[in-house]
């Protein structure tokens, strides 16, 4: 090992301590979404990551997220995830992403309807921004064709996550845009 001993307890302190931030903001996240009736859809939050000894580099999840459905709009399904290191594998993230939006699928959501990576959608298209702008995707930017085949339409945007540093900008530049969208595709 090249990492002296005091090095290496101080990197893991400060993953340990960013991953308590990113819990934190997800869990503010979904109690703002729960004024508009969102439910979070399971306590899962870590995903793109591994226990196995042989993808060491995988031990870190990629991505953190939280899906939520509504009982008032069962085909929609919204989410919030940040993604920490890179999203597709052709797409190397210069800083974390702090990604939302929704899928409208063509039947009620069950857990047969999504897969935690839905989340990256965002990097699969082509025009992607990372000003916060909703926008539509393809459903092929979904990835698995049992997924697309599911969807009526994808929407996301994304914004770097260190310009989220209080409750009132995950509001702002998050949650409201995304409450709003939402309300465009039900009313």
């Amino acid at each position: 090992m090249n990492i002296d001993g005091q090095n290496m307890t101080t990197v893991f302190r400060q993953a340990r301590d960013l991953c308590s931030e990113m819990g934190l903001l997800l869990t503010t996240a979904e109690s703002q979404m729960s004024e508009g009736g969102w439910v979070a859809s399971s306590r899962a939050a870590a995903a793109g990551g591994s226990q196995s000894l042989d993808q060491p580099r995988k031990w870190i999840p990629e991505y953190v997220h939280r899906y939520f459905t509504n009982p008032q709009h069962p085909h929609l399904l919204a989410f919030i995830a940040i993604v920490i290191e890179h999203g597709a594998r052709d797409a190397v993230l210069p800083e974390p992403l702090l990604v939302f939006g929704w899928f409208e699928c063509k039947d009620t959501v069950d857990e047969t309807t999504w897969w935690y990576e839905m989340c990256l959608a965002h990097f699969r298209a082509g025009d992607r921004t990372t000003d916060g702008d909703l926008l539509a995707l393809p459903t092929s930017a979904v990835g698995s064709p049992k997924l697309q085949e599911r969807l009526a339409s994808a929407v996301t945007a994304a914004i770097p996550l260190v310009e989220i540093q209080t409750t009132e900008a995950l509001a702002e530049r998050v949650t409201v845009p995304l409450d709003l969208g939402l309300q465009s595709v039900t009313s």
